[in-house]
């Protein structure tokens, strides 16, 4: 066990203890030559056999490089072990979000975890397992990159550790999914899955997270239960296949589960072909310029009766109307008065 304060390789300053498990230990450390906080790994096993182990597996990891994914810095052997150094990575871990948050809207979840299977699938595809996912080794930070901390060394020989995210069998891929499916049920639920020892041997059952918790979608409690299967052949078959198991319609459609594991979706029925025999198109085009035809014709028909109609009645109303205007006028105006009669000049009187 290494203390605070404690200088390895005249170098590395101890900090704190970050985790420790059956082969060794996880500190924070700081890097007095490079000013940077770093990582100290430690393996219990100071053998010479051992030592060349570690630095073949070393050098390897130190050859791969990926986004989401810590550096390896510098690797050493000592008197009491092999340490090896990578970065640190400032932030918050998963388990500890949930720690001091309680339960997590799934929605943030599932983005974490579909994150984490990047570089998942860049170390499967170059031939490793992390051989060590769990919710503490998935680290946020303050700008919302998610990083997949502490991987482990599985060309040493090492089984992973008997706990509640880690398979029975040696470290591999499929182990892997196991790992990541019973992350995503500790996230999930908030609560820590049997080990499989546990599960194998009839001592605990592992409950669907739905039956945890009725709010969890469907889609997650099966994607989880499919990972944590006890049977390799039986879980997703890629880091890749896992982030699409845990979209929202990533379960849908075809599946690769068995019947037993998983309901396929039932295909929706169809709607019996009508009986009745097809109309031509041609035969329907036809029918409809005859009807417009008489259309026509009936249209045409009525507005010539209509306009002869209207001209008779036109000129009966005319003179209806002048009839009316001459009596009008002639009971109006008033009867003439006749002239008087002129009065006859008198003849003028003759002269004497």
């Amino acid at each position: 066990m290494l203390f605070p304060s404690t200088i390895l390789n005249k170098r590395y300053r101890i900090v704190a203890l970050l985790g420790h498990g059956a082969y060794g230990a996880v500190y924070r450390a700081w890097d007095e030559r490079a000013a940077a906080d770093v990582v100290v790994k430690t393996y219990g096993d100071p053998s010479a056999e051992m030592g060349k182990l570690f630095r073949e597996e070393t050098r390897r990891l130190m050859e791969m490089s990926h986004p989401q994914i810590p550096a390896i810095l510098d690797h050493f052997s000592m008197a009491d072990g092999q340490y090896l150094i990578s970065n640190y990575i400032h932030g918050e871990s998963a388990a500890g979000l949930m720690g001091q948050y309680g339960r997590l809207p799934s929605t943030l979840i599932t983005e974490w975890v579909s994150q984490i299977c990047q570089p998942l699938t860049y170390l499967h595809e170059n031939g490793t397992a992390h051989a060590n996912i769990k919710p503490a080794n998935i680290r946020i930070t303050p700008d919302g990159t998610i990083y997949l901390v502490d991987t482990g060394l599985p060309g040493l020989g090492f089984r992973a550790d008997e706990s509640s995210y880690s398979a029975s069998e040696p470290p591999s891929p499929a182990s892997d999914i196991y790992s990541l499916g019973a992350t995503l049920y500790s996230l999930l639920t908030s609560s820590t899955p049997p080990t499989p020892l546990r599960r194998k041997s009839g001592a605990e059952e592992l409950l669907p997270p739905r039956d945890v918790d009725p709010d969890i979608e469907p889609y997650l409690s099966v994607a989880a239960m499919r990972a944590m299967s006890l049977k390799p052949e039986v879980r997703f078959g890629s880091a890749a296949q896992f982030a699409s198991g845990i979209k929202e319609r990533g379960m849908s459609g075809k599946t690769q589960m068995k019947p037993s594991v998983i309901q396929t979706s039932v295909p929706k029925p169809r709607r019996p072909s009508s009986p009745h025999r097809k109309i031509e198109k041609r035969t329907v085009l036809g029918l409809a310029a005859v009807f417009m035809l008489l259309i026509s014709i009936t249209i045409a028909a009525l507005y010539l009766n209509f306009d002869r109609t209207d001209k008779v009645a036109d000129m009966q109303a005319t003179v209806t109307l002048e009839s009316a205007v001459v009596a009008a006028l002639t009971a109006i105006a008033p009867s003439p008065t006749p002239l008087p009669i002129p009065t006859a000049i008198p003849s003028p009187t003759p002269k004497p």
